[in-house]
């Protein structure tokens, strides 16, 4: 056993499957049971069904996500979609270790550090990647279905292999790490945040495995002034290129400059770039999710150029950029006591490492700083999520600068003892637990905040609209948390074909109205000039015409709108109500609220208060809080007091604090004499009401009356 742990290899496998094995297990522990709010519905369906994902399409994530969900068929299929995100989450990890530790291992190497005091770089590495995987939004994307995590593995994965390469000097690992690269593009376009730190590393390394200086100085001002002259006038940039090229041909064939390197670099990135293909081919065969159609060229650009969300609004105020880079939440990711140590680190790096500190703050800057710069996104007010996410890689190396301010505090406490009396390791190492338990605090302090393992809310919201809907209905649908979470519950798991499901907005977009006339066919569709990719003008004007003439053009159907999408298009009548859908019956607002419908609806952990509630949980359950309240004063006025209570009794699951509830409870208890109950919630109202109170005073007279001695 010994002797297997003295070879440094084997310890340094044995140390990543400890680090995989505790972020999975974090991971497994919290993981959403099933789908979540924004794009996790389409994020699950599109994988299980092999379709095609919104912009820019994620082929890569489509297959492997597959892959794991068809090798691991376990539980649910929005669970195995969760899972694979977290498979992901858990290999990041593995990679951040191997980072840290070969970065202090270099220090120990060059003896600017003594290996005693952190083990060997061992605890870094371990803090490190623990650290990095329960960040806030990295360990809330981890554990729900989305695409972020893929793309944390594939940046790490390439850093990964440049270590290597400097190591090794062999330039076969460059070429491997382009391959990678050209994959990861294939999966999301934010890995160009990185090009920059890997084209500064990989010329750092070129330059120590190549003594001709002079013409690699040469081919850096070179393409210096080509970009300059580029800016200024395009024909300028020519003579550079020439220039460029006829340099490549003398320049040492170690470096990834020389025209064969650069050649097999450029095609091997090609080669993962083209994994792209898996989106026409899939597409041409039509499945259930068919985002842009890119079989088409006109679709296939949509696509990949994303562009869905417009020409990039790059900020110039820098007023604004501020204003933007208080909201990247590295405070929310950590804490406050933590945080600081980044800076620290940062001190500490400089100090000993030049290159790897160089390329770690140029990957900071460019992921953080940069990316807020060029993205100019707007205020996510609710959706502070959805901005966040994009900062999954920055918060990694933010854990990884907060590590190394541990690190920089570690050895001068252990300086500064050894100078007095020589450390015993036996007891140093027992003295950095304390040091240990900062992942542990995090962990701690984020727990209950991410232990989604009983967040079945977005799933029920969906049960419950199906359990709405009438045979062969039409559900209006406006946000991604109706149509994404309705195709998984009609594509991925095959519940309620008969309902018809169309995206108010998109519906006029080609690729959308051609999915929908697939995937319906007993609907009948009038408006084939959508299918035209020039003629995109107008959604707002098109929808509402295509919402009318759909209705004329399929009668005896039963139109519902949804808690989001009711006040987006004009109706042709007041809607009514009906459970937790609004009801268009083409008809004057005559129509009573159907009552039974509530009766087969379910809120699996509504009154627990440790399962998390996101923003968007919060506003459905607002509203159907706001609804059983009707409902149960509606009933208490009709004397119907056991159906008050029925719906008093769901409300108090949502909001147990308020008085009033509680009061018109025991009240409506005392009317079909139940008084042990009534007593129950006369005192749980008496404990938060004002004492002075009309209320107060009359259920305490009440109380008095039929049991003097609770008072």
């Amino acid at each position: 056993m010994f002797s297997f742990l003295s070879d440094e290899k084997n310890k340094t496998y044995l140390a990543a499957i400890f680090v995989f094995l505790i972020v999975m297990g974090i991971y497994l522990k919290t993981l959403n049971p099933s789908i979540w709010w924004e794009d996790s519905g389409e994020l699950t369906t599109s994988p299980y069904t092999l379709g095609i994902t919104h912009p820019p399409g994620y082929p890569l994530y489509t297959f492997v996500t597959k892959v794991v969900m068809t090798l691991i068929p376990v539980s649910n299929i929005g669970f195995r979609g969760n899972m694979a995100n977290a498979y992901w989450g858990g290999l990041s990890a593995v990679f951040i270790f191997l980072i840290v530790l070969k970065i202090e291992k270099k220090l120990i190497e060059t003896k600017k550090i003594d290996p005693k005091i952190l083990f060997g770089g061992y605890l870094p590495a371990i803090v490190a990647s623990i650290l990095s995987s329960i960040a806030a939004t990295t360990w809330l994307y981890s554990i729900t279905s989305e695409e972020y995590t893929l793309n944390l593995l594939f940046m790490m994965l390439v850093s990964f292999i440049f270590f290597i390469w400097e190591e090794k000097k062999d330039i076969r690992y460059m070429f491997c790490a382009s391959f990678i690269y050209g994959l990861s593009f294939a999966h999301h376009q934010q890995a160009v945040m990185f090009f920059l730190p890997f084209l500064y590393f990989g010329t750092v390394i070129s330059l120590k495995n190549t003594s001709d200086w002079k013409n690699f100085t040469i081919l850096l001002t070179l393409a210096f002034f080509g970009v300059i002259g580029y800016f200024i006038k395009p024909i300028a940039c020519v003579p550079f290129i020439l220039a460029f090229g006829y340099f490549t041909t003398v320049i040492d064939s170690k470096t990834i400059f020389h025209w064969k390197n650069f050649a097999i670099i450029l095609a091997m990135f090609i080669l993962g770039w083209s994994a792209y293909l898996y989106m026409p081919i899939r597409s041409g065969q039509h499945p259930l999710l068919n985002w842009g159609t890119p079989y088409q060229w006109e679709g296939f650009q949509f696509s990949v150029k994303r562009d869905q969300y417009g020409p990039m609004n790059i900020s110039r105020n820098l007023k604004t950029w501020i204003a933007q880079l208080n909201r990247l939440g590295f405070i929310e990711q950590f804490n406050i006591y933590i945080f600081p140590l980044s800076f620290i680190g940062l001190y500490r790096m400089i100090r000993k490492n030049s290159t790897h500190t160089v390329f770690l703050l140029l990957a900071t800057v460019c992921s953080g700083l940069f990316f807020v710069w060029i993205t100019n996104l707007p205020d996510p007010g609710h959706m502070i999520h959805l901005f966040r996410k994009f900062l999954i890689p920055l918060y990694t190396l933010a854990a990884i600068w907060i590590t190394y301010g541990l690190c920089f505090i570690l050895e001068k406490i252990y300086h500064l003892i050894n100078k007095v009396k020589p450390i015993n390791q036996n007891i140093w190492a027992f003295s950095l637990i304390p040091f240990l338990l900062i992942p542990v605090s995090n962990l701690s302090a984020h727990y209950k905040t991410y232990d989604y393992h009983k967040s079945y809310f977005t799933y029920d919201y969906v049960y419950n609209m199906a359990n709405t809907l009438e045979k062969n209905s039409v559900v209006w649908g406006f946000l991604s948390n109706d149509t994404f979470n309705w195709w998984f519950y009609n594509f991925a798991e095959g519940r309620r074909l008969d309902v018809i499901n169309i995206h108010q907005r998109m519906v006029t977009l080609p690729w959308y109205y051609e999915q929908t006339k697939d995937n319906y066919p007993q609907a009948v569709m009038r408006h084939n000039e959508f299918l035209d990719w020039k003629l995109r003008q107008d959604l707002i004007y098109r929808s509402v015409v295509f919402t009318r003439d759909f209705m004329i053009d399929n009668p005896g159907r039963n139109y519902y709108y949804t808690f989001f999408s009711k006040g987006y298009l004009p109706k042709r009548y007041a809607l009514v109500q009906k459970g937790i859908l609004f009801r268009d019956y083409g008809g004057k607002n005559d129509k009573p609220f159907d009552e039974k419908v509530w009766l087969n609806y379910r809120y699996r952990g509504i009154n627990s208060s440790k399962i998390p509630r996101c923003e968007r949980d919060k506003d459905i359950l607002g509203f159907v809080a706001t609804l059983h309240s009707f409902f149960g004063q509606k009933y208490m006025q009709e004397g119907k007091y056991e159906l008050a209570i029925y719906h008093f009794q769901i409300l108090a699951q949502i909001d147990p604090g308020s008085p009033h509830l509680l009061y018109s409870l025991g009240y409506a208890y005392t009317k079909i004499n139940k008084q042990a109950s009534s007593i129950r919630e006369f005192k749980k109202f008496l404990k938060i009401a004002d004492p002075r109170s009309l209320e107060a005073l009359n259920v305490k007279k009440w109380l008095e009356t039929v049991q003097p001695r609770a008072m």
